[in-house]
């Protein structure tokens, strides 16, 4: 992960795999993260439009920006800015 800022929020891209870590009652994902290759996990703000869009895309490798808020309780949480899909035979670099 890349931090491109010093005080509080910072600006910043991952690399990785979007993988859920919470379920509603019926098991469905009702929170995700980016599991980054760096061994990190960064929850996805999904009050956010294309946070709530990240949620289509589990079990797949993406590369995001965007701010870090590392107050949370359990997981810093990052509120997506921009992302891109990567193909699944594209090497990571």
């Amino acid at each position: 992960m890349k931090k491109n800022a010093s005080h509080g929020n910072r600006l910043c891209d991952a690399l990785g795999i979007i993988v859920p870590v919470e379920w509603d009652l019926n098991g469905n994902p009702s929170a995700w993260a980016i599991s980054t290759y760096d061994e990190n996990l960064y929850q996805i703000d999904n009050a956010t439009e294309k946070g709530r869009e990240l949620g289509s895309f589990l079990g797949r490798k993406i590369l995001l920006s965007g701010v870090l808020d590392d107050s949370g309780d359990k997981y810093c949480k990052i509120m997506v800015e921009t992302y891109v899909l990567l193909e699944d035979r594209q090497p990571i670099r």
